[in-house]
């Protein structure tokens, strides 16, 4: 048993490994201008739109039939998904639109970066208040034995 508690371990490493690495890929031709403009409004309130409207009804959709509780759906609504699938799709089809003439296809990338980041950064600061407020918490003895 101690062998596999290893293996796992070494296969989330090297996934996180692999995950960094295609965010450092996809990003390095960003340059500081492309980057600055995530932080238009019209941006930002598509982000937030993203966040707190299509992403929850396209997961709460999805769900629609599973056995999880509405508190578990709820938490799954906020925190899933948060983004290397799409900036690697938008990493690799950006150049291919821009190549088509497709006004505005370099942005393609930086919006979906500002997405992931701010999705990341909110999701990571709320995520255990949330859990906590949905009961779905589970509280460990720390004097109990491992």
């Amino acid at each position: 048993m101690h062998i596999l508690k290893q293996l796992r371990e070494f296969k989330e490493n090297i996934s996180i490994l692999l995950v960094s690495t295609v965010f450092i890929i996809l990003t390095a031709s960003l340059t500081r201008d492309s980057l600055l403009a995530i932080f238009d409004w019209p941006l930002l309130l598509s982000i937030l739109g993203i966040l707190f409207f299509v992403r929850p009804i396209s997961v709460q959709t999805s769900l629609l039939g599973s056995p999880l509780s509405a508190q578990e759906r709820a938490l799954i609504s906020w925190i899933a998904p948060r983004g290397i699938v799409a900036m690697t799709v938008t990493g690799f089809f950006a150049q291919e639109i821009a190549e088509l003439g497709i006004e505005d296809a370099e942005r393609m990338l930086p919006i979906t970066l500002g997405l992931v980041v701010t999705s990341v950064a909110l999701h990571g600061l709320t995520i255990k208040p949330l859990a906590k407020r949905l009961g779905l918490t589970k509280v460990k003895n720390p004097w109990e034995k491992i």
